[in-house]
């Protein structure tokens, strides 16, 4: 309600002065209050905002990794005797190579019998374990020296049942692969039966330091064994292969060669380019790069006929992350040839609302051409224009681009740099390395000792982006600081509330010491218009 100050004045009645101060200082603090607030409010909406456009982004970064090393190559083998698997990081190369296998790798199968009951009690103290080859007799015995010898306590009276476990559950290096069991070869009849690794050189020799049951070290206890190791023997090409393991990745870069069956015909293994694999590969990176693109656009969109802006509507840090994805689209792939590749040559297309297509008949016919070319998509790589160097790449450090190369003897090896750097290479027995420079990574393998050539080195698009991204989304990069300069902004703003609490006090205060002036001023007029009122009042009696 309203107050009447002039008729309050005029009656001689005291002032709220509370109430007229109150107003005072909230019609001051208001707008003041308000702007600080309406910082605040933008200050929570941009963090919730970035922290959604982190979360968003790791996701596509995560699915964009994911397709790295997806060259489109496809491994088969035309026997399930046979099974190929890609391991490694290197891309595969397109391949094809005849196979038959004729033995697979076993292991030694020692049994040691007489036993009447699985609990039947054994007294050996110490059995030493000696990984080796036995020769065709069980004569004699040569120690495998990528193992050493180990001996396990068998304690007093333990049970063939605890020498099971203590076989199977020594995490020692040399055991690792023994297998110890038992089993009930008849009636009231059983046996311990202890199998090597697997291979011809991986046998065992084990002596049982109390007597003679566990002994297995001369022709007499030639019994005690069933099979001896056996080695997988195949033939790749035509050429003799031998491995103490069913499960070969010494065989072929980057590939793992599994047999589980012995082949009676030729078999063939390949990795050939797929147009079907490669397409799939490329639907989905596109799909990935839509999502981003999409997301970013509705962040950064202004609104359109009375709509709402997007919550990062002229966010300079979300413009940068969308003139970047829009300009990766665009840009020039180095390091796969002599020419650039762009994503054009893929059959995608920019669209008008700037999301991306791919034409799927341009695809196939571009990879009918060009199947290697993939490789620019998904997979860091190095060639070379010559055909008596080969190239490739480790680790992320090169920059992209062509290096001309001069190898002038066995052992000494340049790369020149486009802009005219040149860089010394290490030899590692055969293999030109570059430790330094623009081409650190580069690796150079030559059948001549003096050539020269271009080596082309190129980082895929997808692992551009995942650098890029995984910069930005670092714990210390510029998504975490956009985050820390929001959380610096919210205290400041907090900081700025305080103040103004503080000027108000101040000025409440002043308001008071204002009003209370007025008030000793107005009791003085009072005081002085009811003297002259009495004064009158008597000078009109004494008339």
């Amino acid at each position: 309600m309203a107050v009447d100050y002039i008729s309050a004045l005029n009656a001689g009645s005291g002032l709220n002065t509370t109430q007229i101060i109150d107003s005072l200082v909230d019609a001051e603090r208001a707008p003041r209050e308000a702007a600080i607030q309406e910082k605040i409010d933008d200050a929570n909406i941009a963090i919730s905002s970035i922290g959604e456009l982190k979360s968003e982004l790791s996701t596509f970064n995560s699915n964009v990794a994911a397709l790295d090393g997806q060259t489109g190559i496809v491994l088969s083998s035309s026997s399930s005797s046979i099974i190929v698997e890609k391991i490694g990081t290197q891309p595969l190369t397109n391949f094809s190579h005849s196979v038959e296998v004729s033995a697979l790798a076993e292991p030694q199968v020692i049994e040691f019998s007489g036993f009447s009951t699985s609990t039947d009690t054994v007294s050996l103290g110490t059995l030493t374990f000696t990984v080796g080859t036995w020769d065709d007799s069980v004569s004699s015995f040569s120690a495998n020296s990528d193992y050493t010898a180990y001996s396990l306590d068998v304690s007093s009276a333990s049970t063939i049942a605890d020498v099971v476990a203590l076989i199977n559950n020594d995490t020692n290096a040399t055991m690792d692969g023994i297998q110890a069991s038992i089993l009930q070869t008849d009636d009231g009849a059983y046996s311990l039966v202890i199998k090597s690794h697997f291979g011809s050189d991986r046998e065992l020799q084990i002596v049982d330091s109390a007597g003679s049951t566990f002994e297995f070290s001369s022709n007499a206890d030639s019994a005690h064994q069933i099979s001896g190791g056996v080695d997988a023997t195949l033939t790749i090409d035509g050429i003799s292969i031998k491995r103490n393991t069913n499960v070969i990745t010494d065989l072929i870069d980057d590939m793992s060669i599994t047999i589980n069956a012995v082949t009676t015909t030729q078999q063939t293994i390949s990795a050939e380019y797929d147009e079907t694999s490669a397409l799939e590969t490329m639907q989905t990176f596109v799909d990935e790069l839509n999502f981003v693109i999409s997301f970013l656009e509705v962040q950064t969109a202004y609104g359109k006929d009375g709509g709402e802006d997007g919550a990062l509507a002229g966010d300079p840090f979300a413009t940068q992350l969308q003139s970047y994805v829009r300009n990766m689209t665009s840009s020039a792939i180095e390091g796969y040839g002599a020419n650039p590749l762009y994503l054009s040559y893929f059959g995608v297309l920019t669209n008008l609302d700037g999301s991306l297509s791919l034409d799927t008949q341009s695809f196939k016919e571009y990879f009918a051409i060009a199947p290697e070319n993939i490789t620019a998509i998904t997979q860091s790589s190095a060639s070379t224009s010559n055909s008596l160097v080969n190239g490739s790449v480790y680790g992320d450090s090169f920059t992209p681009g062509s290096y001309n190369f001069a190898i002038t003897d066995s052992t000494t090896a340049t790369v020149t740099d486009e802009d005219g750097v040149t860089t010394s290479l290490s030899d590692a027995g055969g293999i030109f390395i570059a430790s330094s420079g623009n081409a650190t990574g580069l690796n150079l393998t030559s059948t001549s000792s003096s050539t020269s050539g271009t080596a082309y080195v190129g980082r895929s698009i997808t692992k551009t982006i995942t650098n890029y991204f995984s910069s930005i989304l670092a714990s210390n990069g510029d998504i975490d600081d956009k985050l820390d300069l929001l959380a610096t902004a919210k205290v400041d703003y907090a900081a700025d509330l305080t103040d103004l609490d503080d000027r108000m006090k101040s000025q409440r205060e002043n308001y008071q010491t204002q009003f209370s002036a007025m008030e000793g001023t107005v009791a003085s007029f009072k005081k002085t218009g009811d003297f002259m009122t009495n004064f009158m009042e008597s000078w009109r009696a004494g008339l």
